[in-house]
């Protein structure tokens, strides 16, 4: 007899629930990887084909945060140990 753990695990992968919940752990982390400052003007709102959309609050946002954009993807797929993003799209 299996561990309900490890069956939940097995559906989990096999139902491809698994980036599913991947990619909303990395939403949920977005205030935690960048920090009070970047969170309070930058919200990740959806991820598609491994591109995080973040909405700004300013054109001037939107510029900082694209000279920040390679290590904010570093810290993210680090924060989950997976390479889910490649990209981010701020809008």
């Amino acid at each position: 007899m299996q561990h309900i753990g490890k069956a939940l695990q097995g559906f989990i992968k096999n139902s491809g629930l698994e980036k599913v919940l991947d990619q909303q752990s990395l939403i949920d982390a977005w205030d935690d990887v960048v920090g009070e400052k970047i969170s309070k003007n930058a919200k990740a709102k959806s991820i598609e084909y491994g591109v995080l959309k973040v909405q700004t609050v300013s054109p001037t946002w939107r510029q900082e945060l694209h000279l920040q954009k390679n290590d904010i993807i570093k810290k993210l797929n680090e924060k989950i140990q997976k390479k889910i993003i490649k990209d981010i799209k701020f809008i």
